[in-house]
């Protein structure tokens, strides 16, 4: 439906109609329906019995159309979705929409589109005021708002136990301080029927993150989260990492435009030998080279969940790591097909030897603990160890850095035979800085 004055026309006429063959999606995106064009769009509408989706994006919408709209919308007794998307809606428009729309008990709404309109706090406790006792709405998006912390608090207090609304948008609301991740974290560890969950562009820092990673340990129902351009460091990506060694719902995230560096990466890498249920990960933009995106691979090796991996826009990562991602990937993705390895991971003795002496020791423990714990599961389910990666990796983190990892033995004097087993080593895992010091 276009949105010059003859398509309005036309639509208006076969609303006002209500026939069988009027369509159930009104797109009126960018027309101008301040005034007079509100009213007779809500004329067309009040006794129409067909449209089920109101799509007002652009269309320069006032609260003083709403006061006409919204009555008409009410009246109609099949629209399930609506979208006000970036008009001028003050709060007033949106306590409007909130007490007519959202509180009734008959309420049919399903999906709710109010980003961009500058609802601010007030507006967001006058939705919170109505979703109470709400049992209809499933999409709830209200992001570019301007809310603070008091706007986020309400909300997410009236979203605390409610498990009719399954989609949650509050992304590029930069204002919600520490008060408002507290309480968005709160109602994480209480809510089990949300599961969509966009968090993006929220200025979070490490210090929300860290709060959210707490909840996710907690939460049983979230199987997506949104936390790209958020400023979170290495730091907070590890706090995510110990969250997903524990959680067992979360199928995807997206930290995107983030500075996690290779630090974030390797953590986040290792708890994928724990986390059998993610299976897409977005790490684009996030500052991660060679080192970090090496971690995923070998990690990979050992995860068969994940389906999708995104490193795209980090510039230090050579081609011959992405392509064994690539290769990972497409064996997840073809469960019960094994695929031929084109060769072992590609990393040179001379990258190896610059790995920070910390990684060396962490990537090691990894391996060691990799084969011990699945050694029975791949030998009952058919699936290759990868031990061409593993030796590969061992012989080349060498150097004397390491001589206290292992006792009364350097790195190099380690059997390099891909036919012994590691478990015939002493080792102490004390020596090893890494965040998992035990296996289940």
């Amino acid at each position: 439906m276009g949105s010059g004055s003859n398509s309005f026309n036309e639509i208006c006429r076969r609303l006002a109609s209500n026939d069988h063959s009027a369509t159930t999606f009104v797109n009126l995106v960018g027309e101008n329906l301040h005034g007079e064009g509100a009213r007779r769009l809500a004329i067309a509408l009040r006794d129409n019995d067909r449209a089920t989706h109101l799509c007002l994006r652009r269309c320069y919408v006032h609260d003083s159309d709403l006061s006409v709209l919204v009555p008409a919308v009410r009246r109609s007794c099949r629209i399930v979705a609506l979208d006000f998307t970036d008009n001028f809606v003050s709060c007033d428009g949106v306590a409007l929409v909130a007490e007519s729309l959202i509180r009734p008990s008959n309420s049919r709404l399903r999906c709710l589109r109010l980003a961009s309109i500058g609802a601010g706090d007030k507006g967001a406790s006058a939705l919170a005021s109505a979703l109470g006792n709400n049992r209809s709405l499933r999409v709830l998006e209200l992001g570019d708002n301007g809310f603070g912390a008091d706007g986020v608090t309400n909300l997410s207090m009236a979203l605390k136990f409610n498990r009719s609304l399954m989609q949650l948008d509050l992304s590029r609301n930069e204002e919600f301080g520490d008060k408002g991740f507290e309480a968005v974290a709160s109602f994480l560890r209480s809510n089990s029927g949300l599961m969509r969950l966009n968090l993006s562009g929220t200025s979070m820092g490490d210090t929300g993150v860290k709060k959210l990673a707490q909840s996710l340990k907690a939460n049983s129902a979230l199987i997506e989260v949104d936390l790209s351009s958020n400023c979170i460091s290495s730091c907070g990506a590890t706090a995510l990492a110990s969250a997903l060694e524990i959680n067992c719902t979360l199928r995807s995230i997206r930290l995107g435009h983030n500075d996690i560096k290779d630090e974030g990466a390797s953590n986040i890498a290792f708890s994928l030998f724990r986390n059998e249920v993610l299976s897409e990960l977005h790490l684009n933009s996030c500052g991660i080279t060679s080192i970090g995106a090496s971690c995923l691979a070998i990690a990979l090796q050992k995860n068969y969940a994940l389906r999708r991996v995104n490193i795209r826009n980090n510039i230090d990562i050579h081609n011959p790591i992405k392509a064994y991602i690539k290769e990972a990937l497409n064996k997840n993705n073809n469960l019960g097909f094994q695929t031929s390895k084109k060769g072992p991971f590609c990393l040179t003795r001379d990258g190896a030897e610059r790995l920070p002496s910390t990684l060396k020791k962490r990537l090691l423990f990894v391996l060691w603990i990799a084969q011990k714990i699945d050694a029975d599961r791949i030998v009952d389910e058919d699936r290759p160890l990868g031990s061409d990666i593993w030796w590969k990796i061992l012989g080349m983190l060498c150097g004397n850095d390491l001589a206290t990892a292992v006792p009364n033995a350097g790195v190099e004097s380690w059997p390099i035979c891909p036919t012994t087993s590691l478990r015939t080593c002493e080792w102490r895992a004390v020596d090893c800085d890494v965040s998992v010091s035990t296996v289940d």
